[in-house]
């Protein structure tokens, strides 16, 4: 435990040592005097979705940005009106992060750092495509020092897990730092049952058992530099580590055929995940008016590795011969990406606006897996596969202003052009041009009344992996492989809302995506099952959100959310159609008790849903966390309880194409956690009361 406090101290020490050192360095001051500003509205509708005002609300008495995201109307766990295609944003600049790391970097990040969190939940033409929505955190800015440290602990499983987070914030006349960390790991278990009919001729049953150790680290450096009132250069990077460590999943199948005696087999799978991302950013700002009109020069660069080491053991127990079949992969993932971009935004009045902008983006992807069948390496199971992909984008977007309306219009074009090989000798291309125009009208009836109509295009790139065509072998009887013909899915979207009071809102949205890519399974020879991914479908679907916040007194509010979901899905090939239709809905009680203290209460349900041909059952959770504030609110001791009733499950079935397959895992889930925060601040608070006039340019000019 002390290795990790030591890291965590030393990495808030380097940019003490380099703050001590600056010229306009402010000495440490006790702050003799304190302005209180009034409670904001800790939730406000904007014309591109939600903003969370944290600093100068309640929010800020959370403990995380993934806490205060639970808050959001727009928001279930990481996805966004059900996307998870995410953009995450930290004071203007990219955090190239899978859906994996989201949790490990949002916990990094600790509340009272935290100015603002902006939810856009529609695209304009200025967002990437591989994006549907955003995540936009803006930093809180001091003059002096702010800083925090925390320690805690949980247990699951039967086990103890440990955490470790620091925060670091300073400025001087024209440097600001922000510099965060954490470490933590925890345990899980489950187990669970499985069941396989393959055209009624073999039934394969089967019963598992699970354990891991999970383990994750963040650490962020933000630098803020202002040359002058007009030119700023900011720098950003950004380590996100997600492991998944001794996992051990053991599987007892039964297997019964009309035609031959019943068997069994044991499976035995020992593997681990290992995935590291690191993010670079550098960007410069100028204003070269005094109407807000702005130029910005962006280059990021972006790692990631990917390592899955795999061992598996599998006993054929057959009557009269029994068999055991070893095998061993060592998988590994690099994926790099450079990006280059300029965007002008000209304010030619205040009713009047134009944005337009120039993209780059190169990436390098290598997938490699050595396959080994008992000891010996297996050429044919192996892969090695290469995909470069140049992408070149472009786009433009005009604002207007006339009375109550706000009209919003823009074009974006992307042309794309990949190329791939294996260790087969296949070289292959894709090449395709995507042309994807948006188009808002908004109107602000009056101070309590506002509406809004968008419309967008998207487009969705395939995996690159999936486009290998070496095919895998997966115990006892599952083969797959890629498809090197994948074309992009494309989805129109049209979204409204209705804003009442700044307080309750509501969302209909309807999404109709064709080439979606689907991997039906297909029965080859001696029962065993083939799936590769293909396009091939058309999907709709309906969705009504509902946010309806309730204040029953000075010391209860209770935010709550609500989707009511439509879906179906057809295949013309097999003249197969699936419908369905699903609810999920989120409460929280939120209690201020005496003593400053604060109390969250929070539940959760998902109806059974389908999605394509997959059949997914409910689920239940709930929550429940305590803050309690320490000597004058100098330190914090947060109490907390997940899934109190201990009913986390995934449980689903699918049926087609003869093979009917049904999956069922209960996890170990209830956790207790604690956890002391000390904070210190030194020198002069800034008013945050009124959101950043320099954040919400930059916004305005990215789109975000």
């Amino acid at each position: 435990m002390k290795k990790y406090l030591l890291c965590l101290l030393g990495i808030i020490s380097v940019p003490v040592f380099f703050y001590a050192q600056e010229k306009d360095s402010i000495s440490s001051k006790n702050i003799q005097e304190v302005v209180l500003q009034g409670k904001k509205k800790p939730i406000e509708q904007t014309e591109k979705g939600v903003i969370l005002n944290v600093a100068g609300s309640d929010l800020e008495e959370k403990d995380n940005a993934l806490t205060i995201l639970s808050f959001a109307p727009n928001v279930s766990g990481t996805s966004v009106l059900g996307s998870s295609r995410v953009q995450i944003i930290v004071n203007g600049k990219e955090v190239k992060i899978n859906e994996s790391q989201r949790k490990t970097f949002l916990e990094s990040i600790d509340a009272k750092s935290i100015k603002s969190i902006e939810i856009n939940d529609r695209a304009d033409a200025s967002m990437d495509s591989k994006y549907d929505v955003q995540i936009v955190i803006n930093m809180r800015k001091v003059e002096g020092i702010q800083a925090s440290l925390k320690a805690g602990s949980d247990y699951r499983a039967d086990k103890f897990g440990k955490n470790f987070d620091g925060t670091f914030i300073a400025s001087t006349k024209k440097l600001r730092i922000y510099v965060s960390g954490n470490y933590w790991d925890a345990f899980s278990s489950a187990h669970g049952n499985s069941l396989m009919n393959i055209q009624d001729e073999l039934l394969r049953t089967g019963t598992s058992t699970f354990t891991l150790k999970r383990q994750g680290y963040n650490a962020m450096l933000n630098l803020d530099y202002d040359f002058n009132d007009r030119s700023a250069l900011s720098f950003l990077y950004n380590y996100t580590v997600d492991k998944d460590l001794n996992k051990k999943r053991d599987v007892l199948y039964h297997f019964q055929m009309a035609t031959v005696s019943d068997s069994t087999a044991s499976v035995r799978n020992r593997y681990e995940n290992l995935d590291d991302t690191h993010t670079f950013s550098l960007q410069f700002t100028h204003q070269p008016d005094d109407t807000g009109s702005t130029l910005t020069l962006s280059t990021d660069y972006a790692t990631e590795f990917f390592r899955v080491p795999f061992h598996s053991i599998t006993n054929n127990a057959n009557t009269p011969e029994q068999t055991t079949e070893n095998s061993r992969q060592n998988s590994k993932l690099y994926y790099g990406i450079f990006t280059s971009s300029a965007d002008y935004k000209k304010v030619f009045d205040e009713n009047n606006q134009l944005d337009f902008g120039l993209k780059y983006s190169y990436s390098s992807n290598l997938n490699v897996l050595d396959y080994y069948e008992n000891e010996i390496f297996e050429e044919d199971n192996s892969q090695r596969f290469n995909l470069f992909e140049n992408i070149f984008a472009g786009y433009a977007k005009y604002q207007l202003k006339s009375g109550k309306f706000t009209y919003n219009a823009g074009i974006r074009n992307e042309y794309t052009d990949d190329k791939f090989r294996n260790r087969s000798g296949l070289y292959g291309s894709q090449k395709y041009n995507s042309f994807l125009p948006t188009l808002q009208v908004s109107m602000a009836i009056n101070k309590d009344h506002s509406v809004y109509f968008h419309l967008e295009k998207r487009m969705r790139r395939p995996s690159f992996f999936s486009y290998d065509p070496t095919v895998f072998f997966q115990p006892p009887n599952e083969y797959s492989s890629g498809n090197e013909n994948l074309r992009p899915v494309i989805s129109y979207v049209a979204q409204s809302g209705y804003t009442y009071k700044q307080k309750y809102s509501l969302i209909l949205q309807y999404r109709y995506s064709t080439d979606n890519i689907v991997s039906i399974p297909k029965i080859i020879e001696n029962h065993n099952i083939f799936t590769q991914p293909e396009n091939a479908g058309f999907l709709n679907q309906l969705l009504l959100n509902l946010s309806i916040p309730v204040k029953f007194a000075g010391f209860w509010t209770t935010y709550n959310k609500f989707n009511f979901v439509y879906r179906d899905f057809r295949l013309p090939a097999t003249s197969d159609f699936y419908k369905g239709f699903y609810f999920t809905g989120e409460s929280t009680q939120s209690f201020k008790l005496p003593g400053k203290i604060s109390l969250d209460l929070s539940f959760s349900y998902s109806s059974p849903s389908r999605y394509q041909y997959s059949y997914d059952y409910g689920n239940l959770g709930s929550s429940a966390n305590l803050y309690i504030p320490l000597w004058k609110e100098k330190a914090r001791i947060t109490i907390g309880i997940d899934d109190i009733f201990n009913t986390d499950r995934s449980k689903s079935y699918s049926d087609i194409s003869g093979v009917y397959s049904y999956d069922y895992m209960k996890f170990k889930s209830r956790t207790v956690s604690a956890g002391f925060t000390w904070y210190f601040k030194s020198g002069k608070e800034i008013d945050d009361s009124v959101r950043d006039t320099e954040v919400q340019e930059q916004l305005n000019r990215t789109g975000k």
